[in-house]
């Protein structure tokens, strides 16, 4: 439950941010995802 508390913290957050935040953060965010991917990948 605790997570999803933190995850919209986080949401509102982006949605306060400025502009640039939001795109080093969706940056960020693909990165994170790409190499998540990956490993998932390299695991199975």
């Amino acid at each position: 439950m605790d997570v999803i508390l933190e995850l919209l913290k986080l949401i509102d957050l982006f949605m306060n941010a400025s502009l640039t935040t939001q795109i080093l953060a969706s940056i960020f965010l693909l990165l994170f995802y790409l190499v998540l991917r990956e490993l998932t990948k390299l695991l199975m």
